[in-house]
């Protein structure tokens, strides 16, 4: 992309903390690392407006020449949309890939960019978790500074770099190393919604009510199995034939599984403090069941947080993603990472504490 097309401009950006000056790291390397982390969100994402609106702006960073901050206007990531496959007609995009209509292009970029911020809020921590593991001291972020008046001082579109904060829970476990067989697992985003679930996004400390109603929750489903199993038993003893014995024995057995398939992952998550959430809170639209109730605890408050997490990684085979999922009869007990190309042999352990894991495959060490 010729720099003209590009429109960039350079600007007296807000001061992006001390951290930059004194390391070097530039808002136009942390562009491209940013570019690469993005690549696949264009196929994990619904909307793929934002996805590309972010592209753009790291990719006109990144290939911005100069000593200064660059910035783009909104014609100029409206036309870079186009180019990656937006609608041309809905972004004022003409035939020629110039600008049609301006205003159509300001309103396109101004909605999508609203996307874009909710995107960022969703996938910011993954991605500081990257920059961390790279050794960088800071992290872009997408930023915008409106006009301050006058149709000649456009809104300008940037890159920001904010210093990396200090690690909290279990990432201060992390390694600073990882074996040359071995993955990384980092946090993915889960949409926040509303109610339960945005609470278990949060965490939701057991302690207090909280507490209460989790024991009740847990004495509740105890106590309906136990009257579910007496029933049974009382059923079978009153039989009058083998064929009605059969038939409560295959029901009790039926309403036994499905309760386990429902409840279990709580009994998991008592022992491993880590489990794959139920069914009710996977995405069924993903094809992956990866989605974990972890128990993680909080010393500084003395309490238990109980997270609804995502965790993923790269095969370092073949850089497909690794997907955290159930072991199986092989790895009974576990939760292991198993890529998406090859999920019977790339194959590896999955540590929630450190946020490691090891081939479970020996032929992969040789």
């Amino acid at each position: 992309m010729e720099h003209s097309e590009a429109k960039l401009a350079s600007i007296a950006a807000p001061k992006q903390g001390v951290e930059t000056g004194k390391t070097g790291f530039h808002e136009r390397a942390a562009a491209r690392k940013l570019l690469d982390i993005s690549e696949e969100w264009l196929a994990s994402e619904s909307k793929t407006n934002p996805v590309r609106l972010l592209r753009c702006l790291c990719e006109m960073t990144a290939e911005s020449e100069g000593s200064e901050e660059p910035w783009c206007t909104n014609k100029a990531l409206a036309q870079c949309a186009v180019r990656g496959g937006a609608s041309a007609s809905t972004w004022g995009v003409g035939s020629d890939g110039g600008i049609d209509d301006r205003e159509s292009a300001r309103k396109a970029v101004t909605n999508a960019w609203r996307e874009v911020e909710d995107l960022w809020s969703r996938k910011s921590q993954g991605v500081e978790e990257r920059f961390r593991d790279a050794g960088w001291p800071s992290c872009p972020r997408p930023e915008k500074q409106k006009s301050q008046g006058g149709r000649n001082k456009p809104t300008k579109y940037f890159i920001k770099l904010d210093p990396i904060s200090e690690s909290e829970g279990p990432s201060d476990s992390l390694p600073d190393t990882v074996s040359p067989y071995g993955v990384r697992y980092y946090t993915e985003d889960l949409q926040l919604g509303r109610g339960a679930r945005a609470a278990l996004v949060r965490g939701w400390p057991i302690t207090g009510w909280r507490a209460v109603l989790t024991g009740f929750l847990i004495f509740l489903v105890v106590s309906l199995g136990a009257v579910g199993a007496w029933v049974s038993l009382v059923s079978i003893a009153q039989a009058s034939t083998t064929g009605h014995v059969v038939a409560v024995a295959m029901v009790a057995a039926l309403a036994a599984g499905l309760a386990w398939w429902v409840v279990g992952p709580l009994e998991k998550l008592s022992r491993n403090r880590i489990a794959l959430a139920p069914f009710w809170m996977q995405r069924a639209t993903s094809g992956w069941d990866d989605r974990v109730l972890e128990l993680r605890p909080d010393f500084a408050h003395g309490v238990n947080r109980l997270y609804l997490a995502h965790y993923s990684a790269d095969c370092p085979i073949c850089s497909a993603p690794v997907h955290v999922a159930a072991g199986g009869r092989e790895f009974y007990g576990r939760l292991v990472g198993r890529c998406a190309a090859s999920p019977a042999e790339h194959v590896f352990s999955f540590d929630h504490v450190t946020r490691t894991g090891l081939p479970l495959r020996r032929h992969i060490q040789l």
